[in-house]
């Protein structure tokens, strides 16, 4: 259970802060600190973390993927929002444009920092490449392009867990609203 972890979190935020008193400017820190929590399930302070990482190297490739991963996530609550007064449905769209816009930036940003998007030696593997331009494809709602960059990150690392949640629910019916799409548009996409 969670709770479990949190004794782990307890003392990773105690490492976290002796880290930062050490190398406050570093931002494989904050990175870390983002990891445990998203590990734990706490997006929110894990994408304040990678925040907080990018505001110190903005091209920090690990950081970069990881805001993409949590910046889906968020985008995906936030569209499966049903606002109920026009005043929330204005500011609904608003708030889904933003988390477009912010992982297609996040995702345009790794694609150039790890050497036009192979991954080289920039601190990334080519799966979690492939796992960030699928989330991009969703975003802009291309799904036959996310369903093979999904296909390819579980190919080229078949333990990446981000990916195969994703892909689980492309193919299962799911798309970025929440309900499932026809019996005929998931036969077409399998």
């Amino acid at each position: 259970s969670m709770d479990n972890l949190m004794p782990y979190v307890e003392k990773m935020k105690q490492a976290h802060a002796g880290a930062l008193q050490r190398a406050p400017d570093a931002a494989e820190v904050d990175y870390l600190m983002g990891r445990m929590y998203r590990a734990s399930l706490k997006t929110g302070p894990s994408w304040e973390c990678q925040q907080r990482a990018l505001r110190k190297d903005p091209d920090f490739p690990p950081a970069l993927y990881e805001a993409i991963v949590l910046g889906y996530q968020l985008y995906q609550y936030e569209a499966s929002s049903r606002p109920a007064t026009e005043e929330q449905a204005k500011e609904h769209a608003r708030k889904c444009a933003w988390w477009v816009t912010s992982v297609s930036g996040y995702c345009k940003s790794l694609e150039r920092v790890t050497d036009a998007g192979t991954g080289a030696d920039a601190g990334v593997s080519r799966a979690q490449l492939f796992s960030a331009k699928a989330r991009r494809a969703l975003v802009d709602e291309r799904l036959d392009e996310a369903k093979e960059n999904l296909e390819s990150a579980v190919r080229e690392d078949p333990m990446l867990e981000e990916a195969w949640d994703m892909y689980a629910q492309l193919v299962g019916g799911w798309t970025k609203l929440g309900p499932p799409v026809s019996e005929r548009e998931r036969e077409k996409m399998l």
